[in-house]
């Protein structure tokens, strides 16, 4: 089974530099032309999906759709693909890799995106752990139906190619385990951006 998995596009919270969490937040406009670039990148390769999963967020949702051509009802949504939940600090700005840290924000802000291993998330929110967790928890179900379709066991085979559209760090949960990484300060590494789609096989 390829798995190919995507960023949804761009928000004005990400603009912003706003950890989203499970905030609604919609795609802004160029978010949505992200996604519609990469439609054109995948029908000029000729690369359809035999099954799209998503998150339910619509940011992910409208991302999905716009790719592929789907509606949301032509989607599998599905609760353990959305994105990490960051309970009382969602909302509060942050900076990654790539940008110069502002000392003015929190330093555990700073543990999230430079060193993840010492992040400690708010009691409302999620853990790196339980998010890696969620993710495997997904993964494992994809396999479960990989080896089934592969014994002849389904009645209709397993797609072939699955597309997953969903949030940063759940795609790097999901790549946690695909890349088989333990050291939590690898989290990030590489960082997967907005409507960039990675290839894997399972």
């Amino acid at each position: 089974m390829e798995l190919y998995l995507v960023r949804h596009g761009e928000t004005v919270w990400n603009l912003e530099h706003k950890l989203q969490g499970v905030r609604d937040i919609p795609l802004d406009d160029k978010g949505r032309e992200q996604a519609r670039a990469l439609r054109r990148e995948n029908e000029a390769a000729g690369l359809t999906f035999d099954r799209v999963y998503a998150s339910p967020l619509q940011r992910a949702v409208e991302t999905a759709c716009l790719i592929t051509g789907r509606t949301r009802e032509q989607l599998i949504l599905d609760d353990r693909l959305v994105e990490m939940s960051f309970g009382s600090i969602e909302g509060t700005h942050y900076n990654f890799d790539d940008d110069p840290w502002d000392p003015a924000l929190p330093a555990n802000l700073h543990m999230f995106t430079h060193h993840p291993s010492k992040f400690v998330a708010p009691p409302d929110g999620e853990t790196f752990e339980q998010v890696i967790d969620r993710a495997g928890r997904f993964l494992e179900d994809l396999k479960r139906e990989a080896d089934r379709a592969a014994d002849g066991r389904t009645e209709n085979g397993a797609a072939r190619r699955v597309l997953i559209v969903s949030h940063g760090a759940l795609l790097h949960g999901l790549m946690f385990h695909l890349n088989r990484r333990t050291d939590l300060e690898q989290f990030w590494d590489p960082l997967l951006r907005h409507c960039r789609m990675l290839r894997f096989e399972i």
